[in-house]
């Protein structure tokens, strides 16, 4: 199962546990570890998508799919305008949309 220790030793690197001492290819496995998170919470929300049912709710999933897809592209990319946006469009749901999602 070396793919599953990867995971989850790419998931403490992602964490922020780097120090000082660390060579230069932690930055690279950080890198990747960081893209592994993020291809799992596409996946997450492809699920989340074929389940929701109103207009907004897909429009909503699909945008944070969109930021997350970008961030799998381009980990480095300015991401938090995008993610406010998904923030306000979230923020205006009924509480039970809020639910569903």
């Amino acid at each position: 199962m070396k793919k599953d220790e990867k995971v989850s030793s790419s998931e403490s690197t992602a964490g922020g546990g780097n120090s000082a001492g660390q060579s230069g290819s932690s930055s690279q496995i950080n890198s990747e570890a960081t893209k592994v998170l993020l291809r799992t919470v596409y996946s997450q929300l492809g699920t989340v998508y074929a389940n929701v049912k109103t207009v907004q709710e897909k429009q909503i999933v699909g945008s944070m799919m969109t930021v997350v897809n970008n961030l799998i592209q381009n980990p480095s990319s300015p991401y938090r305008d995008q993610a406010g946006r998904v923030i306000a469009e979230y923020n205006k749901l009924t509480a039970e949309e809020k639910k569903v999602i």
